[in-house]
C-alpha cells in the first residue's frame, strides 16, 4: 500500500517528464521524496513562501478544503472500518492541516508586511480549529474506534492509540452541549495566546542615551548605534540591545532604567489578557474533569502527574540555593569594589558583574571572547559540526524565495536522498519574533513530504566584512541548542503516520533534550577550533581560553538554576488554581522572594512578557527546561565516554532518539540509547559541581 522509500534520481526525472503538465497540482498535494540536488526539483517537496495576504488566504482554502473534504469521506464510508478506508485517510487529513499549521504560525511572527502576518494567524486559527473540531467529532471517533485493532503492525498501532488518547483528552465522549463549550473554550485559547505573545512582539520599547553613555560596550555595538536627529542614541528593549547593554554599560542608572522598561513590555494591556488566558485554560481542563490546567497538561507528559512537578522544582531549588547564595556574595564583593556601601545584587546588576568576576577571577574577557565568534563564521562551523556528527549534507540556496532578504535558505541531505529545507532567519525587524525559536513550517512524512523548519534569532549583524557581526559566546552556545531542535525535527521523518513524525507530537517535557544536549558541542574545544577565529589574527581560539570559558561558565550557576525554579514555579502556579481572583503581581512577588537570586523592583512585571506563558506547549510548564537538562546529563555521558564526534555514537543518538519523532516514549528512546532507564544523577553531580 505504501511506497518503496527513496527515490532514485533517474527515476525522478522520468516521473517528472511525465507529470509536468500537472505541477501545480503536484505542489499543492505532496509526493514521494525528492533524491535531487536540483533546488527547483526539491521546491516540489517543500511548503511555499507566502508574500501577500491573498496568497495566504488562496492556500489555506486549498487545503483547509482538501482536508475537508477527506473528513466527509471518511464519514462517508459504508460497511467494514478498515485501515485503508479509515486510518490512512485520516492521515491524510492530518497532513493536509499540516501544510497550514505550521506555516502560519511561522509567518504570523515573522513577515514584514503586517496585512499577511493578520491573514497567517487567521489562517492558524482556522487550521488549529478544524484540529480541534476533528478531535470533538463523535462520529469520526466512532469511525476510528471501529477499526479492527487487531493484527495492526508496532507503527500503526501506536497512531491508532494517540489518536484515541489525543481524542479523549479533548473530550470527544463528552454531550453535546459540553463539546459545544470545548470548542468555544480551544478557540479563544489559541487567539489569546497568539495575543498575548504579539503584544509583548509589538511593545518595544527604548531608553535615549549620549555617546558619552556608551563607556564599556563593544566598539561594533557602538558603531551600529548612532545618534539621531535630536542628538541621542536609542538602546531597545529588543533582546540583542537589551542583552548587550545590560552585560557592558558601566552605568547602573542606565542599566536599571532599560532592565524596568524591558520588564514593562506588555504591560498593561497583558495584565487583562494573560487573565483572560489562564481563564479559559481552567474552564477548559475543569469540564474535562481535572482539578486545573496542570493537572490536564502534565497527564500525557514524562511527568504524568502535577505533583512530579512540584516535587521536581522543590528539589532542584533545595540543591541549587546553597550554591546561589556563593554566587551572590561574589557578585556583591565585586560590586562593593565600585560602591563600598552596597548590600544588594539587582537583576540589572547580575550579567555586568558577572562578566567582571569572570574577566577577574578566571581570566575571560567578553570582549576579547567576542572577536573570535563572527556570525559568517560561526554559522559555517556549525554547519560543518552538524555534517559531521549526523552524517548529512547541508547545501546553501541560491537566490531563494524567502519573506526578507536577510533570511537565507539550506537544502539538507541524507546521501542523495533530500530530506528537508530550513531558513535561517537571524536578525531584528519591526513586529517579529523578539526571541530565539525553531518554527516547525512542515512535518516530513516518509516517502510523501520533506520537513521543513525556520530558525528565528535577535542577533547582531548580518555584517559586513569591513564591519563584522560578532556574537556573545551564550548567542554561540543558543545557536547550537536551537540546530538541535532543527535536527531533531527534520531527522523525524521515517513514519509514514504524521502522528508520528517530526517533534511537536513528543512529550513535551522531553522536546528540549535534544537542543540542550547540542548546546555541549558548542562548549567542546576541538570542535570551537574549527571555526573560531581570532577575527584579525585568524588564529584559532585556544584549548586555554576555552577552558577559562568553560570554568568560569560554572561560575553563576547557582543564580541560573533559581532563576530558572522562579519562572518555573511561577508558570505553574498560574495554573495550579482557580484564576478568578487571581493577582498576577502579589503571586510573581512571593515566588520571586522564595526563589528568585534578585529582589523585586517595583513597576516591573515579567509575566506579562513571559512568552512561554503565552503557548500552550509550556504554559505551566517552564519546568521542561530543566526537566530536559536532566536528561541531557545522562544522555551526554555516553558521548564524554565514546567522544563528541564518535560517529557510531551520533549515529546511535540519530536512530535511537532523533528519528524516532514520538513514534516512541521518550522514556524508552532514552532507554534505548542508554541501554539502561535515565537516572537523574548525572545532573545532580552537575548541580554540585
Amino acid at each position: 500500500m505504501f511506497r518503496i522509500s527513496g527515490i532514485t534520481r533517474t527515476t525522478l526525472v522520468k516521473w517528472i517528464s511525465i507529470v509536468c503538465v500537472l505541477v501545480i497540482l503536484l505542489v499543492s498535494i505532496g509526493c514521494g521524496g525528492s533524491s535531487t540536488k536540483d533546488q527547483q526539483s526539491n521546491d516540489l517537496f517543500v511548503t511555499p513562501v507566502w508574500h501577500s495576504a491573498a496568497e495566504v488566504k488562496a492556500y489555506t482554502d486549498q487545503h483547509l478544503s482538501e482536508a475537508e473534504a477527506i473528513y466527509q469521506r471518511i464519514l462517508d464510508v459504508q460497511g467494514e472500518r478498515t485501515l485503508g478506508n479509515t486510518l490512512v485517510p485520516y492521515n491524510d487529513m492530518l497532513i493536509e492541516i499540516d501544510r497550514v499549521d505550521g506555516l502560519s504560525d511561522l509567518v504570523t511572527y515573522v513577515h514584514p508586511d503586517a496585512t499577511v502576518r493578520e491573514a497567517a494567524e487567521e489562517s492558524y486559527e482556522r487550521a488549529e480549529k478544524l484540529i480541534n473540531d476533528i478531535k470533538l467529532d463523535h462520529d469520526l471517533y466512532q469511525a476510528v474506534t471501529s477499526v479492527p485493532a487487531k493484527g495492526l503492525d508496532t507503527e500503526t498501532e501506536r497512531f491508532y492509540t494517540l489518536l484515541l488518547r489525543d481524542y479523549n483528552r479533548a473530550g470527544v465522549n463528552k454531550d453535546d452541549t459540553t463539546r459545544q463549550q470545548l470548542a468555544a473554550l480551544y478557540e479563544g485559547i489559541v487567539s489569546t495566546g497568539k495575543e498575548y505573545k504579539r503584544n509583548i512582539d509589538e511593545d518595544v520599547k527604548f531608553i535615549e542615551v549620549s555617546e558619552d553613555d556608551l563607556i564599556g560596550l563593544p566598539a561594533d555595538f557602538i558603531e551600529s548605534h548612532q545618534p539621531g536627529e535630536n542628538g541621542k542614541i536609542k538602546i531597545t528593549t529588543d533582546y540583542s540591545d537589551y542583552a548587550t547593554f545590560e552585560t557592558y554599560s558601566a552605568r547602573e542608572d542606565l542599566r536599571k532604567e532599560l532592565y524596568i522598561k524591558y520588564m514593562q513590555c506588555g504591560y498593561p494591556v497583558n495584565d487583562k489578557t494573560l487573565k483572560e488566558l489562564l481563564d479559559l485554560r481552567y474552564q477548559y481542563a475543569t469540564l474535562l474533569g481535572y482539578s486545573d490546567w496542570a493537572a490536564y497538561w502534565a497527564e500525557d507528559k514524562m511527568v504524568k502527574t502535577k505533583e512530579v512537578i512540584t516535587d521536581f522544582i522543590s528539589d532542584v531549588a533545595g540543591m541549587a540555593q546553597p550554591r546561589m547564595m556563593n554566587d551572590l556574595s561574589e557578585l556583591l564583593a565585586e560590586k562593593k569594589l565600585e560602591f563600598p556601601e552596597a548590600d544588594t545584587v539587582y537583576a540589572w546588576d547580575a550579567s555586568y558583574y558577572t562578566q567582571k568576576v569572570k574577566a577577574e577571577h578566571y581570566g575571560v574577557d567578553s570582549q576579547e571572547v567576542r572577536s573570535y565568534f563572527e556570525l559568517s563564521e560561526v554559522k559555517e562551523g556549525l554547519l560543518g559540526v552538524t555534517q559531521q556528527l549526523f552524517g548529512v549534507t547541508i547545501n546553501k540556496l541560491q537566490n531563494p524565495d524567502v519573506w526578507d532578504d536577510s533570511v537565507e535558505a539550506y537544502d539538507v541531505f541524507d546521501g542523495d536522498q533530500f530530506i528537508g529545507r530550513f531558513y535561517l532567519d537571524l536578525h531584528h525587524r519591526d513586529a517579529k519574533y523578539s526571541h530565539e525559536a525553531l518554527f516547525m513550517m512542515s512535518t516530513g512524512v516518509q516517502e510523501r513530504r520533506a520537513a521543513v523548519a525556520c530558525l528565528v534569532a535577535n542577533l547582531p549583524g548580518p555584517g559586513t566584512a569591513a564591519e563584522p557581526a560578532f556574537l556573545e559566546y551564550i548567542d554561540v552556545v543558543n545557536l547550537f541548542h536551537e540546530f538541535g531542535h532543527l535536527m531533531h525535527h527534520l531527522l523525524a521523518n521515517k513514519s509514514q503516520w504524521v502522528r508520528l513524525d517530526g517533534i511537536s507530537g513528543c512529550e513535551w517535557d522531553f522536546v528540549e533534550m535534544p537542543s540542550q544536549l547540542m548546546e555541549n558541542w558548542g562548549r567542546d574545544p576541538d570542535v570551537l577550533s574549527q571555526f573560531a577565529k581570532q577575527y584579525q589574527t585568524g588564529q584559532p581560539i585556544t584549548r586555554e581560553l576555552v577552558d577559562k570559558i568553560l570554568q568560569a561558565e560554572g561560575f553563576g550557576r547557582g543564580l541560573f538554576l533559581m532563576d530558572q525554579m522562579a519562572k518555573a514555579k511561577m508558570s505553574f502556579v498560574y495554573h495550579n488554581q482557580d484564576p478568578t481572583n487571581i493577582n498576577l503581581l502579589d503571586i510573581m512577588k512571593e515566588i520571586k522572594k522564595e526563589y528568585s537570586p534578585y529582589p523585586h523592583e517595583d513597576n516591573t512585571y515579567f509575566y506579562d512578557r513571559f512568552t512561554h506563558i503565552g503557548d500552550n506547549g509550556y504554559s505551566s510548564a517552564y519546568y521542561t527546561y530543566m526537566w530536559s537538562l536532566a536528561l541531557v546529563k545522562d544522555v551526554f555521558t555516553v558521548f564524554q565516554a565514546n567522544g563528541l564526534m564518535d560517529k557510531r555514537t551520533a549515529m546511535s543518538y540519530r536512530h535511537k532518539i532523533l528519528e524516532q519523532g514520538c513514534a516512541v516514549d521518550a522514556a524508552d528512546m532514552i532507554k534505548n540509547f542508554l541501554g539502561r532507564d535515565y537516572s537523574f544523577d548525572a545532573f545532580e553531580r552537575w548541580i554540585q559541581e
